[in-house]
C-alpha cells in the first residue's frame, strides 16, 4: 500500500497491538508521511452485533478498549462514531 499514491489507511483496531504496531512502523520506515488510522467499531454494530461476533462489552466501552490499544500502538488516529468520542 506505501507504493501506492495514498494519503491515509485505516486498519481494524481488533487486530490487536501487535498487527497495528507493524502496520504503523511499516508506514512510519516506508513513507513517514503515509498516516495509519485505526477503526474502532463500526457505526453499523450495536450490542448485538458485538455479542455475536464474541465481544461482552458494550460499544462504547469497546470503542473506548480498542482507541487505547491503538494509541498504545502508536497509530496516527482513531476512526469512530462522533457519538463515542469522549
Amino acid at each position: 500500500v506505501a507504493d501506492l499514491p495514498v494519503k491515509m489507511l485505516t486498519v481494524h483496531a481488533s487486530g490487536g497491538g501487535e498487527m497495528l504496531r507493524a502496520a504503523a512502523d511499516a508506514a512510519r520506515e516506508k513513507r513517514p508521511d503515509l498516516l495509519v488510522l485505526a477503526v474502532t467499531v463500526l457505526t453499523s454494530s450495536n450490542q448485538a452485533t458485538l455479542t455475536e461476533t464474541g465481544v461482552n462489552a458494550s460499544p462504547e466501552q469497546q470503542v473506548l478498549r480498542l482507541a487505547g490499544v491503538a494509541s498504545s500502538a502508536g497509530v496516527g488516529g482513531l476512526v469512530c462514531s462522533p457519538l463515542e468520542i469522549t
